[in-house]
């Protein structure tokens, strides 16, 4: 077992370390993550929203455009660009997301994982990061921090992040940059400038899981995303994988139990507005003192619904 090795995105706002991330789930998954100490972490092309990670190539286009004058320049560069992004996602290494929200009571989160009912964990952020263990060489790094929706935002970034800082080095001759003038690329395809189109490309990869489209904002969506080399998700002994709603779905473990046991501690359990039953927290409160959270508080969400 060793701590997995996080990296840090110069525009990615991270919590601060007593923060509290709160994760929203069903009666049947709070069982499983207090009994067994783990998260089941889903691969990321499996998840609910189906533009996951592709969404990023729209807002490259829009970068793009708003860097490159001449239109047809400016489609032909993003087709090279994203065409070597497509790569990194298909041969490179899988990526599989955590989702936590920085919301203690969210009525759209509620309904979204639980219909009303289940349970939300809240987690001290600090306590999270210390207790990332993880078995085997399939995992590289991971990274973390709040997911970005807004699309201003999210073009400024990549223009900041991915674009300005590599085309100075790419070939002046290829595509026509002068540092003191408007920016103006040629579509020409040449050796020389794969490598610098292979970073920027990897830059976009680790940006790619921090920006959804602004109808998910309302989620204040927190993200741990774990990075593992190719063929990972090949090794049954690495990948596991469960049933939802017919299909299929992919997902490796995340153990949360340190070397000598220590078991990752948490803050506090709400049940869901619809959990009208005394059942709803007394359950909870034996599940904690069953596996040595006696001491956790079990509370009742304060949003007001009747059915």
């Amino acid at each position: 077992m060793k701590l997995l090795e996080s990296t840090k995105l110069n525009q990615i706002s991270v919590l601060a370390p007593e923060e509290s991330l709160y994760h929203y789930t069903t009666a049947k998954a709070l069982m499983n993550i207090v009994s067994t100490n783990e998260f089941w972490v889903t691969h990321a092309n499996f998840l609910n929203d189906y533009s996951e990670i592709d969404y990023i190539e729209e807002v490259v286009k829009d970068a793009c455009h708003s860097l490159i004058p001449d239109p047809g320049h400016s489609e032909a560069f993003a087709a090279q660009l994203l065409a070597h992004f497509r790569g990194i996602r298909e041969g490179f290494h899988q990526m599989y997301l955590l989702s936590f929200s920085t919301h203690p009571d969210s009525l759209t989160l509620w309904s979204e994982f639980s219909n009303g009912h289940g349970y939300s964990m809240e987690l001290c952020a600090e306590d999270f990061r210390r207790h990332i263990n993880v078995y085997g060489e399939e995992f590289r790094y991971y990274a973390e921090g709040r997911v970005i929706y807004s699309r201003e935002e999210q073009i400024r970034i990549i223009k900041e992040e991915v674009l300005i800082p590599w085309l100075p080095v790419m070939e002046h001759e290829t595509f026509g940059y002068r540092p003191d003038d408007a920016l103006r690329i040629h579509p020409a395809q040449s050796e020389a400038h794969k490598p610098a189109l292979s970073a920027m490309a990897m830059n976009l990869y680790e940006y790619a899981p921090f920006f959804k489209h602004e109808t998910f904002r309302s989620e204040e969506e927190y993200r741990f995303v774990f990075y593992c080399r190719e063929g990972a998700a090949g090794n049954p002994d690495f990948c596991s994988f469960r049933e939802k709603d017919g299909n299929i779905i992919p997902f490796i473990k995340i153990n949360l139990k340190l070397s000598d046991g220590t078991k990752l501690p948490i803050r506090r359990i709400v049940a869901g507005p619809k959990n009208k039953s005394d059942l709803a927290i007394k359950g909870a409160q034996y599940l904690l003192a069953c596996h040595g959270y006696g001491d956790t508080a079990v509370g009742k969400s304060g949003i007001t619904l009747r059915y």
